[in-house]
């Protein structure tokens, strides 16, 4: 029994030093996240800015969850100049800034 306990916390002990040692990177990881208030929605062309100390402008992928202060899943041309967003994003290579969460904090 004591043999079995040991065998775990070492492969536990391992398993934990390796994933410190050799953390495995994908493009989510890189992931930050901003808030402030809506200055234009352009639906159209899948664009957003918020002004946060400065104006950004986010390209909202297809994908992305865009949610109302209630929780509820919308559209982005449910969003309105005015609201206070939080918006989670990546850089992509060209340093685009891509929304992949816009999320309604408040509206205004």
């Amino acid at each position: 029994m004591i043999r079995r306990a040991a065998i775990f916390f070492i492969i536990l002990f391992s398993a934990i030093t390796v994933s410190a040692v050799f953390p495995v990177f994908c493009q989510d990881d890189f992931r930050t996240m901003v808030d402030g208030t809506v200055v234009s929605v352009e639906p159209m062309e899948s664009r957003i800015i918020v002004k946060t100390i400065e104006d950004m402008e986010f390209i909202v992928l297809p994908d992305a969850e865009i949610i109302d202060e209630d929780g509820f899943d919308i559209e982005l041309s449910g969003v309105n100049t005015g609201n206070y967003v939080m918006v989670e994003y990546y850089d992509d290579d060209k340093g685009r800034h891509m929304a992949k969460t816009v999320t309604i904090e408040y509206r205004e």
